[in-house]
């Protein structure tokens, strides 16, 4: 008991590192799809995953320095997909913002519109910070 509630707080503390929080709890039981992810040993299976959906968006942000694109997404998944929402976190026109996300998805051949394209985006966009964290 002892030993799984110590991995389960630790745990916690990985997800908030992830996130960016310094200052913030979390209840082992909200971190969601991270309880999984976290426990996955093989960290080249993650890293495949990572780069095989994301590459095409990575590659082009070295390109275009001041574009990027995993931040337009995550914000993107993080206001509901809502675009005037997202423009706004952004501080980009509403059009800018429309324009990227179009660019998005013919970078990554997808469509931003159908929830299995969103959700295989956002798991990748999740798993990045846990990459980060372990380099």
């Amino acid at each position: 008991m002892m030993k799984s509630s110590l991995k389960e707080a630790e745990l916690s503390i990985k997800y908030l590192k992830c996130n960016g929080y310094d200052t913030k709890i979390k209840k082992y039981d909200e971190i969601g799809v991270y309880k999984l992810l976290f426990n996955i040993e093989d960290k080249a299976v993650l890293e495949n995953f990572y780069y095989g959906t994301l590459g095409p968006i990575l590659e082009n942000d070295k390109k275009i320095k001041e574009v990027n694109n995993i931040k337009i997404l995550e914000t993107y998944f993080n206001e509901d997909c809502n675009v005037t929402s997202t423009a706004e976190k952004l501080f980009l026109h509403r059009n800018t913002l429309k324009y990227r996300i179009k660019k998005v998805e013919e970078l990554l051949e997808c469509d931003l519109r159908n929830f299995n394209d969103c959700n295989k985006l956002k798991m990748a966009i999740e798993i990045g910070k846990i990459i980060k964290l372990y380099s």
